[in-house]
């Protein structure tokens, strides 16, 4: 089925922007799936557009630095070995400084936040619903 460049304009606008009048409506799951993902890049550009916009306007000079090794393996005297607590404290301290905890706690937050809303009303959507991963997501989306 051929469709007009307008056509493919108006819906590019309308799940970029994620209005949602739902026509032309997605068939497939796969067409379904490109929305998704249409949907989340374009709302995250207008989202980091603004943020960029607004961090300019605002200009703060205060940047969080992470202190790096705050953590230190211990090691058992007796038998000279690391323990498995320390061990695990020094990888959750890593783990926290690769996804950004320290120097930005509050994007971390919000994407957490973000994950656990979605994945609310895709278990709902799947659940009640009975539908597939893919089309709950869609219509959470």
């Amino acid at each position: 089925m051929m469709i007009s460049i307008g056509t493919a304009y108006y819906y590019a606008m309308e799940a970029g922007l994620s209005i949602g009048f739902c026509d032309p409506s997605e068939v497939d799951d796969w067409s379904r799936l490109f929305t998704i993902f249409y949907v989340l890049l374009a709302s995250s550009l207008i989202s980091g557009s603004i943020g960029a916009v607004a961090s300019k306007l605002i200009s703060t000079r205060a940047v969080l630095i992470p202190t790096r090794n705050r953590v230190v393996l211990f090691v058992d005297n007796t038998t000279n070995r690391m323990t498995v607590t320390s061990v695990c404290t020094k990888l959750w301290y890593e783990l926290k400084v690769c996804v950004g905890w320290y120097s930005h706690r509050s994007r971390v937050i919000s994407f957490i936040i973000f994950v656990i809303w979605m994945g609310i009303g895709t278990v709902y959507g799947m659940l009640v619903e009975r539908w597939s991963f893919i089309t709950s997501l869609y219509w959470y989306c």
